[in-house]
């Protein structure tokens, strides 16, 4: 794969308040794409330009220290697995309407919901950490993905470092959800492949 500045964007959040997160940006060698909960990380492409905010800079720079000791982590090649949805049910607290009060025309948004829907939340467990799903899936789709074999140890903790043909990127936990109590995640073990690669 040839990454483009179209590539990399895939890997960004829609939030333009957060230039850090809004669009690819490029410091030194390498251009650098993140959405908050991944980052990538490839030689720098042209099109691609430094950042606006002269402290994403200094961020690049601690993206580049984890990456350094992160870079002799063993890792074998990322499972793919299917991920399915959770369990679906009506909001308890808005009775279903989407809306936290019964009055006409309230337009207090449910805070328990989406639109009067609750979803299990569902988790990849690898390696003694959790991955968010739609995370796990970008990563299995890049060229020749490979994902640490082990949890890093402090000062990275439990961030989990991968490669991939023509670059690397770290991912950050995925934090157990606040959920109801008699609610538990869907949780989704990748298993190691049979063949895996150094």
């Amino acid at each position: 794969m040839i990454f483009t500045n179209g590539i990399l964007r895939s890997f960004c959040a829609s939030d333009a308040r957060r230039p850090l997160t809004c669009r690819p940006w490029s410091v030194g060698a390498f251009s650098y794409a993140t959405n908050g909960r991944i980052i990538v990380r490839v030689p720098r492409l042209d099109d691609v330009p430094p950042p606006d905010d002269a402290k994403i800079e200094k961020t690049a720079k601690q993206i580049d220290e984890w990456l350094a000791k992160l870079d002799d982590t063993p890792r074998v090649a990322v499972p793919r697995i299917d991920i399915p949805k959770g369990r679906s049910w009506t909001c308890d607290k808005c009775d279903g309407r989407g809306f936290e009060h019964n009055c006409p025309g309230c337009s207090c948004e449910c805070t328990d919901c989406e639109a009067g829907t609750c979803h299990q939340p569902v988790m990849v467990a690898w390696r003694g950490t959790h991955v968010s799903p739609d995370v796990w899936r970008l990563i299995a789709a890049l060229p020749g993905s490979q994902i640490a074999s082990s949890p890093p140890l402090p000062p990275i903790y439990d961030h989990v470092s991968f490669a991939f043909d023509g670059g690397v990127g770290i991912v950050m936990p995925m934090r157990k959800p606040t959920i109801p109590d008699d609610v538990e995640p869907l949780i989704v073990a990748a298993e190691e492949p049979a063949q895996s690669a150094a």
